[in-house]
């Protein structure tokens, strides 16, 4: 067998441990990026076939890249043999990338090392389409949004219950007290025993803690110290401004909090352009609005997720007076002629 028929296996996550130990140790020699680069390039066609949208593929990569490195460093730390060259790198991300990609992005699709213990953890992405429903080893129930990942160990062997989340999701949590359960989005960092709530934290964006049952803490890390943001109860929610750097609380309907995780999402006077996109992650389409007053046009509106996207832009057309044209995977929004 060539080389470049094993790094194919290799890629393919085919090969048995002699066989990946020979692909280690020749990914260290000058002349393998060449073999290498041929073999990428013969099996690029068929990666591309199974290929999620840009925008799937993008957030997934994020993630990957994150990941990646620490597995890259994990395994170094416990190698005797003598150190990698920076070109491997660049094979273990692009071998990543090709098991990433003819993954489709969907469910549970990387265990990862963890730094902070030998807990195994396993990272679970919803790049688009409906809520998806995850039951974490105490049997606390997540729904998780388009868009979004969510990290967390295997078992809940520690003290407490640890994941992080990137996107939005609802948690009805397992009461635990000897168990608090901790959501980290960024340096928002939210705290519970036992209870329901909607947690939106999407990169760029305001983080915002919703709730529905119970009670819920939400803190913020700053310069290695915690700083209590807010204690929230049933029908409040809490919005950080990264910008002005303050905490905002105002009260929320529980109900509309708690029919998210069935798709029913309420726009309650919300610019068009922040409606569009949620419609975007819902569907994985593009949408553009030409005209600057259309995108500023705030909205009083209910949708749901599952809804076809020719009836949703007819709910919103009707309601905000202005025209549509859908091309293939791309919605066009302007003003009525």
């Amino acid at each position: 067998m060539t080389y470049k028929d094993l790094i194919k296996k290799f890629l393919n996550s085919e090969t048995n441990d002699a066989e990946t130990h020979e692909v280690n140790l020749f990914l260290q020699q000058p002349e393998a990026q060449a073999v290498f680069n041929e073999a990428w390039d013969e099996m690029e066609p068929e990666m591309k076939a199974t290929a999620p949208t840009p925008d799937v593929e993008s957030l997934l990569l994020r993630q990957w890249k994150k990941e990646i490195h620490k597995r890259i460093a994990a395994e170094d730390n416990s190698s005797i043999a003598k150190p990698r060259k920076p070109g491997y790198l660049r094979y273990a991300m692009a071998a990543a990338i090709l098991l990433l990609l003819t993954l489709g992005g969907y469910g549970i699709f990387n265990t990862f090392y963890n730094g902070q213990n030998t807990e195994i953890a396993m990272t679970v992405a919803n790049p688009t389409g409906k809520n998806m429903l995850i039951v974490l080893p105490d049997n606390s129930k997540v729904w998780l949004g388009p868009g979004s990942t969510l990290d967390h160990p295997k078992r809940f062997d520690d003290d407490t219950r640890e994941l992080s989340l990137s996107g939005e999701a609802f948690f009805d949590v397992t009461k635990d007290p000897d168990k608090p359960f901790i959501i980290r989005t960024g340096d928002i960092y939210t705290k519970v025993l036992g209870t329901s709530f909607k947690i939106e934290a999407f990169e760029g964006g305001a983080p915002i803690v919703a709730v529905s049952t119970g009670k819920v803490r939400v803190a913020r890390e700053h310069d290695g110290e915690m700083k209590e943001l807010a204690i929230l109860a049933p029908g409040e929610q809490v919005t950080w401004d990264p910008r002005q750097k303050k905490a905002v609380k105002t009260a929320v309907d529980k109900t509309e909090v708690l029919e998210w995780k069935d798709g029913k999402q309420v726009f309650n006077d919300l610019p068009l352009q922040d409606i569009t996109k949620v419609l975007q992650r819902w569907y994985g389409m593009e949408i553009t609005i030409s005209d600057p007053g259309l995108r500023q046009m705030r909205l009083y509106t209910s949708l749901t997720n599952g809804m076809p996207i020719e009836d949703i832009m007819e709910v919103l057309a009707a309601t905000g007076s202005f025209q549509y044209e859908i091309k293939g995977k791309t919605i066009n929004i302007h003003k009525k002629i």
